[in-house]
């Protein structure tokens, strides 16, 4: 009879309050969401104190003046901004509500450096270089104060909103803050992957060459080989194929269509040409580094310059050449002087370095490879 009453008193307090002397601890049970709290930015303006947007568990300011001005334009350009998170509660002192926001800081505190003139809007220029192909700033390289009273007015009036949390214990606080900062950012690429050009139409042709399938073995998921056939595009792009392969601008530019006059199907063919004939004599290299792919394609730019012509017989020629430059660059921490590590070679510099001393390597690779065959010959026809 005990064990059986028990069962039932369980059951009965799964679905209501535990008394545990004079209190009541609630049961874990799902609850509804808490109606969130319009503001708008002048309330911000007239009430910071309202706004505490440094709590404890908070981060530092870590966006740079161009994120802030990029939240400036959104919002002159009537777009939504993700709605702010916090919690409400009662100051002790003064008796005012305040807000703890736990999400939404830079947001927040960009809004407000604005508003006291910490940083201007875009100029035009600043936003062609931050986003090109942008449509032109609004009220460019402007304090706040030094816009029209209209704009301000249409600014100071703009909706935002602050998603109310349950008071909760600090510790649980920082834990609902981690997860709010559980989003994985875009990848260099994801963000090149954005725009609408025809050389990102082109990249995106180049990505499907099964050059990639069969030698690239690092991550694929995050746009990395759409990323890598921009580089190829900018290589064939340059005369001599020789240039620096790490700067932000020049893929911005490229996927933005700043060069899509330069961008024709005989350019497409040619890569796809040329990644043929990497793939010919370079047979069986398997790679994970992706500028590992930027000497394999210099390589055949400076081999077609000298007139060689690439035979049948040189499939896999340059494999193992490429395979110890793998090998060096994976497992040596210090190299010798002319041994430039393949992560390195996203530099003009570097792609200099190495090309003075392994273009005369893989030219004698190839002539001796020709020799043997011929030799080979010579000896079958005697035979």
């Amino acid at each position: 009879m005990v064990a059986k009453v028990n069962t039932v008193r369980r059951d009965t307090r799964a679905k209501q309050p535990q008394l545990t002397g004079t209190s009541i601890v609630e049961m874990p049970f799902p609850r509804e969401l808490l109606s969130p709290v319009p503001i708008t930015i002048r309330e911000l303006k007239d009430y910071p104190k309202r706004f505490n947007v440094s709590p404890e568990f908070q981060r530092d300011n870590v966006w740079s003046t161009k994120n802030r001005q990029a939240l400036v334009d959104s919002i002159f350009l009537g777009d939504p901004i993700p709605p702010f998170e916090g919690y409400e509660r009662v100051d002790a002192e003064t008796g005012d509500v305040v807000y703890d926001i736990s999400d939404g800081h830079q947001r927040m505190t960009a809004l407000l450096m604005f508003l006291n003139g910490g940083f201007k809007t875009w100029s035009a220029a600043q936003k062609m270089q931050a986003e090109p192909n942008s449509g032109d700033p609004i009220c460019p390289n402007k304090f706040f104060h030094e816009l029209p009273l209209d704009i301000q007015n249409y600014f100071l009036k703009y909706r935002l909103q602050i998603d109310l949390l349950r008071d909760r214990q600090a510790s649980e606080k920082a834990i609902r803050f981690l997860r709010r900062q559980n989003q994985v950012p875009l990848s260099a690429a994801e963000k090149l992957h954005a725009y609408a050009s025809k050389a990102k139409a082109a990249a995106q042709h180049i990505a499907t060459h099964s050059f990639w399938s069969d030698f690239f073995t690092g991550k694929t998921n995050r746009e990395q080989v759409y990323f890598g056939s921009l580089q190829l595009i900018a290589m064939e792009l340059t005369k001599d194929g020789i240039l620096t392969l790490d700067s932000h601008d020049l893929y911005h530019g490229l996927a933005a269509g700043k060069r899509d006059k330069e961008i024709t199907d005989t350019l497409v063919d040619a890569v796809i040409a040329r990644l043929d004939v990497v793939a010919h004599i370079f047979h069986g290299v398997k790679f994970s580094i992706r500028s590992t792919v930027i000497p394999m394609y210099q390589a055949v730019q400076r081999i077609e310059r000298t007139k060689y012509t690439i035979r049948q017989e040189d499939k896999g020629i340059l494999a193992p050449w490429m395979t110890s430059l793998i090998l060096e660059s994976r497992a040596i921490s210090r190299v010798p002087s002319f041994s430039i590590p393949l992560q390195k070679m996203v530099k003009k510099s570097s792609q200099e370095a190495f090309w003075k001393v392994n273009h005369p390597r893989i030219m004698a690779l190839l002539k001796d490879s020709k020799r043997n065959d011929a030799s080979g010959s010579e000896v079958d026809a005697e035979d």
